[in-house]
């Protein structure tokens, strides 16, 4: 559980002994020659990860190993120069006390863990989809229930061609719409924020709520020469048969003789690939 401590104790009945030493020196590895590593199990990897800094006889656990297995390794160089190692067995998954508030956490992925990085097109408009509910979680409030904020990774706000949508009542999700001004390349590191409410202190009152962040990377780049942008789609607002849909590159909000066009078939679907780029 989250705050207790943990401890080694060598039971006086099963000693720890260094069968290497020469004849007629006492085997007992005493307690200051022995090293300690506390470990958690990584869900992602099913590797044990050594918790830096926890390297004492008692260990206090912290809010970091929530929901993951512990365990210790004891271990000292017997009379030969070699490490030996005494591994415990692993506890149970890490709990949280009742009315103790914890912070939010990017959920651990067997694939790519929080936010993927992506690559956007300079032209036409962006798009991004980003699933929040599933990528943050929190012990004590919902995912939908956390408060999500989208900034640059140094606290920056986003360039002014860039908006965020907040969708997570209703998609569970944060979309992030907009067009890259004409010209422009680079990359823009994302920060994604999640803050909880704090359930140590009473209904109404605001606390310390706890916040966890994910960055992401969003290259801007130009379409390859020569290459087709396809784009698929569905008119909404029932089936729109006959309906124009044209890329508003330029975003003028008029159709340009430049600009992809298509139209919907009988039940609103259309597909437009703009023309080569050069």
């Amino acid at each position: 559980m989250i705050g207790q401590v943990l401890s080694v104790s060598v039971d006086p009945a099963k000693p720890i002994l260094d069968l290497d030493r020469p004849a007629g020196q006492d085997p007992l590895v005493q307690a200051k020659d022995l090293h300690y590593q506390w470990s958690y199990l990584d869900p992602g990897r099913g590797e044990w990860v050594p918790i830096t800094g926890a390297n004492q006889a008692n260990y206090t656990v912290t809010s970091f190993v929530q929901g993951q297995p512990l365990r210790v390794d004891v271990s000292f160089v017997d009379a030969k120069g070699y490490t030996e190692h005494l591994i415990s067995s692993q506890t149970a998954v890490v709990t949280t006390p009742a009315g103790v508030n914890t912070a939010p956490f990017v959920v651990p992925q067997q694939g790519v863990v929080g936010l993927p990085d992506t690559t956007v097109l300079n032209i036409g408009q962006i798009n991004l989809f980003l699933p929040v509910t599933t990528t943050f979680n929190d012990a004590q409030t919902a995912p939908a229930g956390l408060k999500y904020a989208v900034a640059l990774a140094d606290g920056g706000p986003l360039p002014s061609w860039l908006h965020v949508v907040d969708k997570v009542a209703t998609d569970g999700a944060i979309q992030i719409t907009g067009a890259a001004p004409a010209g422009f390349l680079g990359s823009l590191n994302i920060k994604v924020s999640a803050t909880d409410v704090d359930v140590s202190v009473p209904a109404g009152q605001v606390g310390h709520p706890l916040t966890a962040t994910d960055v992401f990377v969003m290259n801007v780049v130009a379409p390859a020469p020569g290459s087709i942008v396809a784009v698929n789609g569905s008119a909404q607002d029932g089936y729109i048969a006959g309906a124009s849909v044209f890329m508003d590159s330029n975003n003028n909000g008029r159709f340009e003789s430049f600009e992809a066009r298509a139209t919907t078939d009988s039940s609103g679907h259309f597909t437009s690939s703009a023309n080569p780029v050069s």
